[in-house]
């Protein structure tokens, strides 16, 4: 199964620093980086989600408005590992 990530395009969201090296650091990781709508509605086919900051650099989020994650998988975790270490 092919690692994603997926982004909305940059268009929607502040292009910021941390999210490009995020980006960068995902392609090295070996993830697919995909730049396309993510719809609440559509939540439920993600696996997980998180914000990029330059202090946080990458928080995993819990919830979004009512929808739940479930625990934080371990692709997450690869990228987590993978942003600190670079």
């Amino acid at each position: 199964m092919c690692q994603k990530l997926i982004t909305p395009p940059a268009n929607q969201v502040l292009p910021g620093v941390t999210r490009h090296h995020v980006m960068v650091v995902a392609r090295r990781a070996g993830f697919e980086v995909l730049e396309q709508d993510i719809k609440l509605s559509e939540l439920s086919n993600y696996d997980a989600a998180f914000l990029t900051s330059t202090s946080a650099k990458i928080l995993p989020l819990k919830s979004v408005d009512k929808y739940l994650f479930r625990a934080q998988p371990p692709e997450l975790q690869k990228l987590i590992t993978a942003f600190s270490d670079k």
